[in-house]
């Protein structure tokens, strides 16, 4: 066989099985595309976190916005005791949405423990809501923390949705009223955080002590 014909031979098989690979390479990613994505989806606004949710919840218009009444929610609490927001109706709450695997909330969380207590006279309330995380991981970090306002179980995405909710940290201010003041995304500057919690509650009165050591 002449080596000429040898090679034009060698160049058209090879041709045919590169042909044949990019065809059983397309059937498979056609394959894949068509059966192989996960049937377990995220709530549409659970977008910051590739978390695994139980069961997909019913999609439903958000009322959330300025100036309206906030929206109810239900929720368990790391003890499992129903929890509803509107039980706390004439009073102030500070709603903060948030996650173990958020560095920003690992460390709010305490300082909001700090803030309950200093504003506690003032009537406000913080509930702490978690996102998409399974109770025992909840309850572990609480026993770490020791917090104690409620932290509630947002593990199918509901409050999420009602709030509008995309990143965490989110705050939500909301007055006595019921009414959403103020919606805060990310860790706020101190100034900034300071003016939107007017909005819902006057500050505490000053340490009697200090008062009394500026006046001399």
């Amino acid at each position: 066989m002449p080596f000429i014909h040898f090679i034009t031979i060698k160049a058209e098989r090879l041709a045919a099985g590169i042909a044949v690979f990019i065809v059983a390479l397309s059937l498979a990613g056609f394959y894949y595309l068509t059966t192989g994505r996960s049937s377990t989806q995220l709530p549409s606004t659970a977008l910051w976190h590739a978390a695994s949710v139980t069961a997909t919840p019913t999609p439903q218009a958000s009322t959330m916005q300025i100036g309206a009444l906030a929206p109810d929610i239900t929720l368990p609490d790391t003890k499992g005791a129903e929890f509803s927001l509107h039980s706390l109706r004439g009073q102030p709450i500070l709603l903060y949405f948030w996650a173990t695997w958020c560095s920003f909330c690992r460390e709010d969380l305490p300082m909001l423990q700090n803030l309950d207590t200093e504003y506690k006279a003032a009537g406000l309330k913080i509930v702490g809501v978690n996102i998409l995380e399974k109770p025992e991981v909840v309850q572990n970090f609480n026993r770490q923390l020791g917090i104690k306002y409620p932290l509630l179980l947002d593990s199918q995405g509901l409050a999420c949705q009602a709030y509008l909710v995309k990143a965490t940290p989110t705050y939500v201010f909301i007055d006595k009223e019921g009414i959403v003041r103020a919606n805060l995304v990310g860790r706020p500057l101190e100034a900034v955080f300071a003016a939107n919690l007017a909005l819902i509650v006057p500050s505490p009165p000053a340490d009697s002590s200090q008062n009394t050591s500026s006046s001399a």
